[in-house]
C-alpha cells in the first residue's frame, strides 16, 4: 500500500487556505470600525438556498445564496440590545430567515429575521418563558428550531418547537411502559451535572467533521441524523442507554446495550459513541479495556476487543500517547499497558471515530485535571495566525491555564471493523489528522449542503473576505 507521507508541522489552516474556495465574497456591508467576531451558516432545507451571516460588534450582515452558490441579496439587521448575546439557532418561515439569541440565564429569548424579498429586517423579542425548567440544548430540523429542556424530580424532557410563529411542546419520557430495565433516576440526573442551576452535560455531537476523544467526554450525547434524533446516556458504567425517536412522527424507540458481563463489577469507566449508526462503546478499570461495536439496525455485536494491563493492547497503531498541558508542556510515550490503564481509569474517558479512505480511525483516551489555583473558565473570541475569526479555550480571571493530563490510543480498523496493523499516518491523510488537533476550528462553521458534501465557512479578517472551502 502507498504510504501517505505525514509532516507534524502542517496546520490544518495552512492546508485549507492552500485549497481554492467554492465561493467567496467580500463583506461589503460592514463599515470601517466594525470588528467581525463570529460566523453563522443557515441551510434552507427545502431549496438549498444557504444565508452566511458575519456577526460584528455593531450589527449582522447576512448574504444569501442559491445552491449553486449565486448571490440573490445582502442586508444588514442592528444588533439585539447586550440582553440576548448568545446564540441559539434558526429558524426559516416563508421568506424570513431568523436568528433566535438568549440572555446570559437562558430565560429570556429575542429573534432577529431577515426578509430579502422585501429588503427588510426586524428585531423583537420572544414572547417564550421555562416553566421551572432547565435549557440543556438546542437543534435545527426542517427549518424549525428545537429546545431540550429539563424539570428537577422528573423522568421525562420537554421538547420546545418553533417555527417563528409559536412553540409546541412534546413531552419524551426516559422509560417506557414495558421496560424491564428501567432507570431508577431523574432526567435531571441523565442529562445535567452538578447543580440543576449551572450544570450541563448533554453534549450535540457533529459527525460531520473529525473530533478529538476530548471533545467527547460527557455522559449524554445527541446525535441527530436526517429525520431521526438518538440520545445516549453512559451515566452507569455497566449499560448505554439509547433513546431515539422520529422528529416527524415522534415514535420512540429505547434500548439498552450492556457491557461484558463476567467484568461489571469491575468497571471504573464507561462511555459511548455513534458513527455510521455504530454503536462504540468502551469500559476500562486499571486491569483491562474494552471496546465494543454493535450496529444498531439489527442490535447485533460486530466486533469485541478485549486489552489486560498484562498483554500488549493488540487492537492500538502506534504508541501509547501522554500528553501534559503545564506551562513547560510535555509529551511522552509510556512504556506499556499497565501505565496506560491505570492512567485511563483515573480520568474522564471518551472515544471519537472517523472514517476516511475505506478504514475508521477509533481514538480511546482520558483527561484528567490537575490543581491550579484561582479563576474560572471560559471562552474568548479572538483571531489567529492566518486572520481567521476563530474560538479558543482560555483560563480567565488573571490565574494561570489549567494543567491537565491526557493519555490515549488510536487504533484503525477496516470496513468489517478488522483490526488493521500500520500507522495511523498510512490511512489518513494530513488533513484530517490535524483536524482533530486544532481545537480553534469552531464546529458551526462547518455544514452539509444539498450535495451532501461538507463544507467550511472561513473569515478572512486581513482581507474582510469570506471563504467557502470544500472539505476531503
Amino acid at each position: 500500500m502507498k504510504k501517505i507521507v505525514f509532516t507534524f508541522f502542517i496546520l490544518f489552516a495552512t492546508n485549507i487556505i492552500a485549497q481554492r474556495p467554492v465561493l467567496q465574497f467580500s463583506n461589503n456591508l460592514a463599515e470601517e470600525s466594525e470588528k467581525i467576531s463570529s460566523s453563522h451558516t443557515i441551510c434552507n432545507t427545502l431549496n438549498g438556498d444557504l444565508l452566511f451571516i458575519l456577526e460584528s460588534n455593531q450589527k449582522y450582515h447576512g448574504y444569501l445564496f442559491d445552491s449553486d452558490f449565486k448571490q440573490i441579496n445582502s442586508l444588514s439587521a442592528q444588533k439585539h440590545v447586550k440582553k440576548y448575546d448568545q446564540y441559539l439557532g434558526c429558524i426559516i418561515n416563508g421568506g424570513d430567515y431568523s436568528m433566535v439569541h438568549y440572555n446570559q440565564s437562558k430565560k429570556k429569548f429575542g429573534i432577529t429575521s431577515f426578509n430579502f424579498k422585501l429588503k427588510t429586517t426586524e428585531s423583537n423579542s420572544i414572547d417564550f418563558k421555562l416553566d421551572n425548567e432547565k435549557l440543556i440544548e438546542s437543534f435545527n430540523y426542517n427549518n424549525k428550531l428545537y429546545l431540550i429542556s429539563v424539570k428537577p424530580n422528573t423522568k421525562s424532557f420537554n421538547l420546545h418547537i418553533y417555527d417563528g410563529n409559536k412553540f409546541e411542546k412534546q413531552i419524551i419520557e426516559i422509560n417506557g411502559s414495558n421496560d424491564k430495565n428501567p432507570y431508577k433516576g431523574t432526567s435531571h440526573d441523565l442529562m445535567v451535572d452538578q447543580k440543576f442551576s449551572t450544570g450541563n452535560t448533554l453534549k450535540k455531537v457533529n459527525n460531520l467533521i473529525p473530533r478529538s476523544y476530548t471533545a467527547n467526554l460527557s455522559k449524554s450525547k445527541l446525535y441527530l441524523n436526517d429525520n431521526s434524533l438518538t440520545i445516549t446516556f453512559d451515566k452507569e458504567d455497566q449499560i448505554t442507554r439509547t433513546l431515539s425517536f422520529n422528529l416527524d412522527s415522534f415514535k420512540i424507540k429505547r434500548r439498552n446495550f450492556y457491557h461484558i458481563k463476567n467484568v461489571t463489577s469491575k468497571i471504573k469507566r464507561s462511555n459511548s459513541y455513534i458513527f455510521n449508526n455504530k454503536l462504540f462503546q468502551i469500559a476500562s478499570s486499571s486491569e483491562y479495556l474494552k471496546l465494543t461495536i454493535t450496529d444498531l439496525e439489527t442490535n447485533q455485536k460486530i466486533k469485541e476487543y478485549f486489552g489486560s494491563k498484562n498483554a500488549d493492547i493488540y487492537f492500538k497503531n502506534g504508541s501509547i500517547n501522554q500528553q501534559k498541558t503545564d506551562l513547560l508542556g510535555g509529551d511522552r510515550k509510556l512504556d506499556n499497558p499497565k501505565q496506560f490503564l491505570r492512567k485511563l481509569s483515573k480520568g474522564k474517558q471518551g472515544l471519537s471515530v472517523y472514517y476516511s479512505n475505506e478504514h475508521y480511525k477509533v481514538s480511546i483516551g482520558s483527561v484528567k485535571p490537575v490543581a491550579f489555583s484561582g479563576g474560572g473558565n471560559g471562552f474568548s473570541t479572538g483571531y489567529n495566525n492566518s486572520g481567521q475569526v476563530s474560538t479558543h479555550y482560555m483560563h480567565t480571571a488573571g490565574s494561570i491555564t489549567p494543567e491537565q493530563k491526557s493519555v490515549w490510543i488510536d487504533c484503525v480498523f477496516d470496513n468489517e471493523f478488522n483490526h488493521t496493523k500500520g500507522n495511523v499516518q498510512d490511512y489518513f491523510s494530513p488533513l484530517i489528522l490535524n483536524f482533530e488537533k486544532n481545537n480553534s476550528i469552531k464546529e458551526a462553521s462547518i455544514f452539509e449542503h444539498t450535495d451532501n458534501k461538507r463544507y467550511r465557512g472561513v473569515y478572512i479578517t486581513s482581507l474582510n473576505t469570506y471563504k467557502v472551502y470544500l472539505l476531503p
